[in-house]
């Protein structure tokens, strides 16, 4: 393993390696489109272990189209209670 990018003078900590086998993996994967925000813990297998999506879809309607300033303040308001959702 290699060391981490240290910030604000913390000292640089080990990169855990993964497992071999890859059931023992655990992945939070985190995605924001244009107008949702997803979240979504899964297996090295595959398997969804959980999910949850915070949609902006009306938010929208009213501008025809995904307003940058808009959908970055739904980001920031949905993210924190969308990935504990999928934890």
């Amino acid at each position: 393993g290699g060391l981490s990018l240290s910030e604000g003078g913390v000292a640089p900590q080990p990169i855990k390696t993964l497992p071999p086998d890859p059931l023992q993996w655990v992945i939070l994967g985190i995605d924001t489109s244009c107008d949702d925000t997803g979240a979504a813990v899964v297996r090295g297998d595959g398997k969804i272990l959980g999910e949850s999506i915070a949609s902006q879809a009306g938010m929208h309607q009213e501008f025809g189209g995904v307003k940058p300033d808009v959908a970055q303040a739904a980001h920031k308001e949905a993210i924190n209670s969308t990935v504990e959702k999928a934890l």
